[in-house]
C-alpha cells in the first residue's frame, strides 16, 4: 500500500531524542500547520537528513502520515536561523522566542499558511539586514503583533492599524514601531494574557 507524500516548507522549532538513532522533530509547516514527526536514523553519521533537520532550520520536507505519527522521509535545508544570525545574536534570540510562542499558541494540526508566510517573510527580510538594538526590538514587537493578530488575539487597536494593514517588511515600518512602542507592547501583553496560554 502506497502512502501519499506531503511536500511543504517548514521551520524546525525543536527536537528530542527517540531511541538510539531517531528523533522527534517539531515542525511549523506551511501546508499542515504545527506537527511532530519522527525522523528515523537521523543521528547516524551517514544520515542525509541530519543537516536539513537541525533545530531552527527552514527546510523543504517530505512527510508521510503513519498510523499514529508523521514520518519524515526527506528534507532539504533552505536556511538556518542560528547560523544566518551568527553576527546578530539578538535576532537569533528573537526567532527563538517567536518559535517558542508559536509552539505555545498552535494547538495542533491546522493549516496556517498566512501565519507561516508572516514568519517566513520576516526571517527572509531580517537575514539581509544589519539592525541596531532598537530596531531589533521593534522588529520583534512587529512580528509578535502580526502573529497574534493573525491568530485572532489582537482586536482593533488604533495604534496597531498601520502595522496590521500589510505584512510587508522594510526598514521604514520597523522604525515607525518606535513611535508607538508602548501602545503596541500593551496590545501584545493584553492579547497574550487574554489567550490564557
Amino acid at each position: 500500500m502506497s502512502h501519499h507524500i506531503y511536500h511543504t516548507e517548514a521551520f524546525i522549532l525543536g527536537s528530542h531524542m527517540q531511541g538510539e538513532a531517531n528523533k522527534y522533530i517539531k515542525l511549523f509547516t506551511k501546508e499542515l500547520g504545527f506537527i511532530t514527526a519522527s525522523a528515523q536514523g537521523i543521528r547516524h553519521a551517514k544520515s542525509k537528513l541530519r543537516y536539513s533537520l537541525q533545530d531552527y532550520s527552514l527546510s523543504t520536507v517530505a512527510l508521510v502520515r503513519g498510523k499514529e505519527i508523521w514520518r519524515l522521509t526527506n528534507a532539504l535545508r533552505i536556511a538556518n536561523v542560528k547560523s544566518d544570525f551568527q553576527k546578530q545574536k539578538e535576532l537569533f534570540l528573537v526567532f527563538a522566542r517567536i518559535f517558542a510562542l508559536l509552539e505555545r499558541l498552535l494547538g495542533g494540526e491546522e493549516r496556517h499558511e498566512k501565519l507561516f508566510m508572516l514568519v517566513h517573510d520576516a526571517f527572509m527580510f531580517l537575514r539581509q539586514e544589519s539592525l541596531s538594538d532598537d530596531l531589533v526590538r521593534n522588529a520583534e514587537y512587529l512580528i509578535v503583533l502580526r502573529l497574534l493578530h493573525e491568530l485572532g488575539y489582537v482586536g482593533d487597536v488604533p495604534a496597531c492599524r498601520t502595522f496590521l494593514a500589510t505584512h510587508e517588511w522594510n526598514i521604514e515600518v520597523i522604525t515607525q514601531v518606535g513611535a508607538v512602542e508602548k501602545q503596541l507592547l500593551l496590545a501584545i501583553n493584553d492579547s497574550i494574557r487574554e489567550s490564557q496560554l
